[in-house]
């Protein structure tokens, strides 16, 4: 079953990329707002038009129930202990203006624990796939974290205001190269993949992320062997609540997230 759901969901991403490649050249504003979705942030024409998308494929094939950004919580026939938790577009503000690194991310959960994980490049159509128990895939290929014992790359999530700068400069000075993309589940598949060392998404001023933005990319990078926890180094156990916010970080060790994080 999980073989087919995720082959399933690697076609719907390709389409999906067909689709809003199409609305870019349209002629249609595609950052222009049209309401606010159920996770409380704006969405845009490109949002909807992405989310009404995969709502209608998945809920015509599966017995579901779907949490999404702006859809909210939904449930697509009885008796079914799938969930899909989507993120149309992760990296928003990239994606309406065509910027490279949005995506799409969509994970499968089988009575709330992750089994499989899909998260497709909108721009240059990079694909990373995970099933439970099975490894994690960048177009295919096997993946794996870079096993570092020194912060090489670190990638963060935007400061949002006052102490979260004071932290990020602080942290950044530990790290020999830093990058900032602007799209969570990107992000933490660059780590999955050995492109990046850490990934920290933690704000002393406001805490960010849902769990659209990281259910499928954290299966990847469990599958690929990396780890993840919330802002206090405990496991991140939230997967169905939208509305609940967490802060993230990922590498390849506990020992490398600890040097990170201590003063």
């Amino acid at each position: 079953m999980e073989r087919n759901i995720c082959n399933f969901l690697i076609e719907l991403s390709s389409k999906l990329k067909e689709r809003l490649d199409q609305l870019h050249r349209s002629g249609i504003d595609p950052s222009r707002e049209i309401s606010q979705g159920a996770g409380g942030d704006n969405t845009t024409i490109l949002d909807k038009t992405a989310e009404d998308f995969l709502v209608s494929e998945i809920s015509k094939k599966y017995d579901c129930t779907i949490i999404s950004e702006e859809l909210g919580e939904k449930e697509f026939g009885k008796d079914s202990d799938l969930t899909f938790v989507i993120d149309p577009i992760d990296g928003t503000k990239n994606g309406k203006r065509n910027l490279p690194v949005h995506a799409v991310s969509i994970a499968v959960l089988k009575s709330g624990k992750p089994i499989i994980g899909v998260v497709r490049d909108l721009y240059n159509g990079e694909i990373y796939t995970a099933i439970e128990g099975e490894g994690a895939f960048l177009n295919g290929e096997k993946i794996e974290v870079r096993k570092e014992d020194e912060l090489k790359m670190v990638v963060f999530g935007a400061p949002q205001r006052g102490r979260d700068f004071e932290f990020f400069v602080k942290k950044a000075q530990k790290a020999e190269g830093i990058r900032i993309f602007g799209a969570a589940a990107l992000e933490i598949c660059y780590v999955a993949a050995g492109k990046a060392t850490l990934f920290s998404h933690i704000h002393p001023e406001k805490v960010c992320l849902k769990t659209v933005d990281y259910a499928a990319a954290d299966l990847i990078l469990r599958e690929a062997g990396g780890i993840s926890f919330d802002g206090k180094i405990q496991q991140i156990t939230n997967f169905t609540e939208l509305k609940t916010k967490t802060d993230y970080i990922c590498a390849s060790s506990k020992e490398l997230i600890e040097k990170f994080l201590q003063d």
